[in-house]
């Protein structure tokens, strides 16, 4: 259920209560953040099949993290489920259900509780207005900018994952004293996960948007339509997020040569989402293979 839905209906009383219940790999990276060093370490030797389960007896509270993780993964199946089922069932016969009463009491890491907080009580307001003031070798413009929802890379982090973006009916629009008012781009959706790959999960990093904008297209700028899709990987790099993505663009409508353009290319980059700062660092390059004459977009 849209987050803007579930705070309407709690300010007016309309529901009792909400529970945000985190999915089951964020309760996995939770539980692992609470273990020692040395505990760590025996769930990622077992992991990494250097150690049988049959050693992690000694340890009621790394059998409950290893069962967790063997879970998550049967529930991804692959060809490891097999293993992870045996692995699982000797995990059980152990009582593992009262382990957890054992965890240790060491404090949660601050992503894993940003993580599991929850998006309807702790979050942003989805809906955003921006303004800003711009000058280029062009003139001076005022740009205006209106967005319903939800989320984006420069919104604070609390409550969302690190690298989301989930945009819907994101307009921008700028003013300026020779051309009037001009509209620079409508994002009707756009998505975009990027979930950081670690030695226990290597998710794929990807996006795509469907906009209106305006392109510049010879010596002219002209509105188009377009479609954006991107898949990459994502890596944990302190308190940054390093990515790197190979991307993909079709243009049509407009002055698009032969009416539609199609582009590869690729991007690099680094982001920081702090409480107060966000920070996002990128360069890329779009090659257009088909229409454009072969336009370079950096």
């Amino acid at each position: 259920m849209p987050l803007d839905t579930i705070k309407v209906l709690d300010q007016h009383v309309f529901v009792r209560a909400t529970t945000f219940v985190p999915s089951a790999v964020k309760q996995f990276r939770q539980e692992y953040d609470r273990l020692t060093p040395e505990q760590q370490s025996a769930v990622l030797a077992w992991k990494s099949e250097k150690q049988p389960v049959s050693q992690l007896q000694q340890h009621s509270s790394v059998q409950t993290v290893a069962a967790h993780y063997a879970g998550v993964r049967l529930q991804q199946g692959g060809t490891s489920a097999v293993r992870y089922r045996k692995d699982l069932k000797v995990l059980w016969r152990e009582s593992i259900q009262k382990a957890s009463a054992d965890l240790p009491a060491v404090p949660v890491s601050a992503r894993g509780a940003t993580k599991a907080a929850d998006p309807a009580r702790q979050s942003h307001g989805t809906r955003r207005a921006a303004l800003a003031w711009q000058h280029t070798d062009e003139g001076t413009a005022l740009r205006m900018g209106v967005r319903m929802a939800y989320h984006d890379e420069q919104d604070p982090v609390l409550g969302f994952s690190p690298g989301v973006r989930l945009e819907a009916m994101d307009i921008n629009w700028q003013w300026s004293g020779g051309d009037g008012v001009s509209l620079e781009h409508i994002t009707w959706f756009a998505v975009r996960s990027r979930k950081p790959r670690d030695a226990f999960f290597q998710p794929v990093s990807w996006g795509a948007a469907l906009t209106r904008r305006r392109e510049l297209l010879g010596d002219d700028w002209s509105l188009v339509h377009a479609i954006d899709a991107e898949r990459g990987v994502t890596y944990d790099c302190a308190a940054w997020l390093c990515h790197a993505e190979a991307l993909a663009s079709s243009l049509w409508g407009g002055k698009v040569n032969r009416g539609l353009a199609l582009g590869v290319g690729a991007r690099v980059g680094a982001l920081y989402q702090g409480q107060y700062w966000n920070i996002d660092a990128s360069i890329a390059q779009l090659q257009y293979l088909q229409g454009e004459s072969g336009r370079v977009q950096d």
